[in-house]
């Protein structure tokens, strides 16, 4: 319970840095007012627990640490330094059980602040909030457990001319668990689906290597 109220409390504190950031930057429309859209190979990182024999011989699945997928971004910049974007990530986690999938999805929010949009290399910093789902599957029972997050990052762009740059990376997201959703798939292709209230909390890291193409 502690966990989540301190969770609870940071999330104004995110919402207070997109403001700041906006109105840090807030000078005329540049050069640099325009929408943009990135694609990037993503590496999400979560934490990875020992199991012990006891478990393992009970058919406990161990999850690797380490997940492999993909991130899109589509922006607006509102001038030369202040963006904000849609940032979309899903990455597939391999497990001990060929039969197990799992994997991470993230959507959030983010505002980017640019240090030095007249550089060809231009390092930025990267806070946002949104949400995150936590999903696992064998056959035909899916469990889905979300939550809201506040994500912290940085990164740098390569600018390789006026409209595609290099995009890379890294930050985590602090993850407050909020729900759990079970559902199973009937013969008949019906579902079956029920919900409950969850209290935990959990951190990812990530890591995007990708392309940005601005309009």
């Amino acid at each position: 319970m502690k966990t989540r109220n301190k969770l609870a409390s940071v999330r104004p504190l995110a919402v207070a840095w997109l403001l700041v950031l906006a109105t840090a930057s807030s000078t005329s429309a540049g050069p640099d007012s325009r929408w943009y859209v990135g694609l990037a190979s993503t590496q999400s990182h979560i934490g990875e627990a020992e199991l012990t024999q006891q478990e393992i011989d009970a058919g406990a699945v161990a999850v690797d640490r380490i997940g492999r997928g993909v991130g899109l971004n589509v922006g607006y910049c509102f001038n030369p330094v202040f963006s904000l974007r849609l940032h979309i990530t899903g990455t597939e986690h391999e497990t001990s059980d060929p039969d197990v999938g799992f994997g991470l999805v993230g959507a959030t929010f983010e505002g980017i602040y640019r240090f030095t949009p007249e550089r060809s290399l231009n390092p930025f910093l990267i806070g946002g909030i949104g949400s995150h789902t936590m999903q696992s599957r064998k056959d035909a029972i899916e469990f889905d457990t979300t939550g809201s997050s506040i994500v912290l990052g940085a990164g740098l762009f390569y600018m390789f001319g006026e409209h595609l740059g290099l995009d890379c990376s890294f930050g985590a997201a602090f993850i407050n668990w909020q729900e759990q959703t079970a559902r199973i798939t009937l013969p008949d292709q019906s579902v079956v689906e029920a919900s409950t209230s969850v209290e935990g909390s959990g951190a990812a890291a990530r890591f995007c290597l990708g392309l940005t193409w601005w309009f």
